[in-house]
């Protein structure tokens, strides 16, 4: 049975679709290589350190917590970002009706915008009142 006009077709997708997946094998090969290097140049970074003799323990856990406030403020500018006016004035709407506990989880999550006034309004209404019994 010939193959038909249709099954050329098909086999030319098949091919093109190989030849890009070998395309990202390679760009893929390439940036492992080039991570490679980064990795081992940063193993020369603390080497050094350490013959200088600093705590690598410390100097990688500040490396850690750099990169956490790096992506954590990269996402919090990402959903700034993503919130139109009229969604953030939703979300504002919405932090203000959980009240307290709601403007607790946002300001641990870093997106609560605090002013003066209100945060002084605010603790003034969450200070402890004894009460007599």
């Amino acid at each position: 049975m010939a193959p038909t006009n249709a099954d050329a077709m098909s086999i030319d997708f098949v091919q093109r679709v190989e030849r890009e997946n070998r395309e990202i094998e390679e760009i893929q090969a390439r940036a492992m290589l080039a991570c490679k290097q980064r990795r081992a140049a940063i193993r020369e970074i603390y080497l050094e350190a350490k013959d200088n003799e600093r705590d690598v323990r410390a100097l990688k856990a500040a490396v850690k917590v750099r990169e956490s406030e790096r992506k954590l403020l990269a996402t919090k500018e990402k959903a700034e970002t993503a919130l139109e006016n009229d969604s953030y004035e939703r979300y504002r709407s919405l932090i203000a009706q959980l009240g307290p506990l709601g403007e607790a989880a946002a300001r641990a999550q870093g997106y609560y915008e605090d002013d003066d006034s209100r945060s002084n309004d605010r603790r003034a209404s969450n200070e402890r009142v004894e009460t007599p019994y």
